[in-house]
């Protein structure tokens, strides 16, 4: 997921990922995760994720990672 820098801070990051979990819990998933770069990690928990792991770099793009979990209720 990713919004377009000028649009960041409006909300619009948070709507798109609450749907993302409506619709997990929708299926009876239990977690939900992504692979946040380190300049998103704050908005992650700020929504109740949890960092996992150490840092590491995603091959494709370069930039530092970390994976983040949200335990949910189906």
């Amino acid at each position: 997921m990713a919004v377009a820098k000028h649009k960041q801070s409006h909300g619009l990051g948070a709507h798109l990922l609450q749907a993302g979990i409506n619709h997990a819990v929708a299926h009876n998933t239990h977690f939900v995760w992504a692979r946040a770069r380190d300049s998103a990690l704050d908005f992650y928990t700020r929504n109740g994720f949890h960092v996992y792991g150490d840092q590491f770099v995603d091959e494709a793009t370069g930039m530092a990672h970390h994976l983040v979990m949200k335990t949910i209720t189906p």
